[in-house]
């Protein structure tokens, strides 16, 4: 009978630390919402910079990014955040040097969650 009491004892002891820690001491209390998703993409300009094309693009929205000049994927830098509660991203975009004619730029950005959407612009341009 003795042996019984303490294993009981010991069962309510861990059952009453498990209660007080889940209702109690919850670290976890983060009140997390979707990310919102891509709702536009601009770009806001171009200049030439040593012969290079960068471009600054705005992005509304979470999403991965990609950009494309002349067929030639190139790598997108973020360089601020902005917003609450919607967050916009501005991106620049280093094409490297492109030489004398018509050019495409293409950027994409594609939402990470629901409803998954595709947003491009394009911007063609003569050097």
């Amino acid at each position: 009978m003795r042996y019984a009491m303490k294993n009981l004892f010991k069962v309510l002891c861990v059952f009453t630390i498990i209660v007080t820690l889940t209702l109690f001491l919850n670290p976890l209390d983060i009140k997390a919402a979707p990310a919102d998703p891509v709702s536009s993409v601009s770009i806001e300009r171009l200049e030439f910079s040593g012969g290079h094309a960068v471009f600054t693009v705005r992005v509304v929205g979470y999403g991965s990014t990609y950009a494309i000049i002349d067929g030639k994927s190139v790598q997108v830098r973020t360089t601020r955040l902005i917003g609450n509660p919607v967050t916009t991203f501005i991106y620049t975009v280093d094409c490297g040097v492109v030489g004398t004619g018509t050019h495409r730029f293409i950027f994409r950005a594609k939402s990470l969650n629901r409803p998954w959407n595709t947003v491009t612009q394009n911007w063609i341009f003569d050097r």
